[in-house]
């Protein structure tokens, strides 16, 4: 199968239509470590539309990240080649990559802060406590004293919450046992 290709194929892999006459585009393109990929690829396409992100080689043998889009191009019954699309996906992958370290930033400094909220909310019951003892039988001043426990578990369930919350979509797929988690939500927000 013969190649045609537009302006954008020529500014993105640096070939020119000269360059890639009559050749596969595949033999052109292709770098050696994702051969059995496009080979993959071109089966999909046979069978229908396929889109796929992968890398492409340009002609100066640098890689460049790309979405690739084919579909058959049909004479009669007879396969007669593939339209395909190519799509530079390099600024994508850096945005990705610059999120990916930024969430990750955000998972650890989430992760130092409940932690260090927990040891304040120790010292803070231990105080407590001691403050009870000293009390003795003012029951206004008791039952501050409890409130102030009440909100310190509050605040605990809030921190296991924003742990759980910061997890969501960095894990495999599991079950969760959502009657546990709706009375956990309802019982948090009577509480506050």
């Amino acid at each position: 199968m013969s190649s045609d290709l537009n302006p954008r194929f020529e500014e993105l892999f640096g070939y020119s239509l000269v360059e890639v006459k009559g050749k596969c585009i595949d033999d052109v393109v292709v770098h050696e470590g994702k051969r059995d990929e496009a080979k993959m690829l071109d089966r999909k396409a046979a069978e229908g539309y396929v889109y796929f992100d992968t890398e492409r080689k340009r002609k100066d043998e640098s890689i460049v990240p790309v979405s690739v889009s084919a579909a058959p191009m049909a004479v009669g019954d007879r396969l007669a080649g593939y339209v395909v699309m190519y799509k530079d996906i390099s600024e994508t992958r850096k945005a990705q990559q610059g999120l990916m370290v930024a969430m990750e930033k955000l998972r650890v400094v989430g992760s130092l802060v409940r932690h260090d909220v927990r040891n304040k909310l120790a010292g803070l019951n231990g105080y407590a406590y001691l403050l009870g003892k000293k009390i003795g039988d003012n029951e206004h001043a008791l039952q501050d004293l409890k409130e102030m426990e009440s909100c310190s578990e509050q605040i605990l369930r809030i921190l296991e919450f924003s742990r759980v919350y910061e997890q969501l979509g960095a894990e495999e797929l599991k079950y969760v046992n959502v009657e546990k988690c709706v009375d956990d939500a309802v019982m948090l927000a009577t509480n506050l």
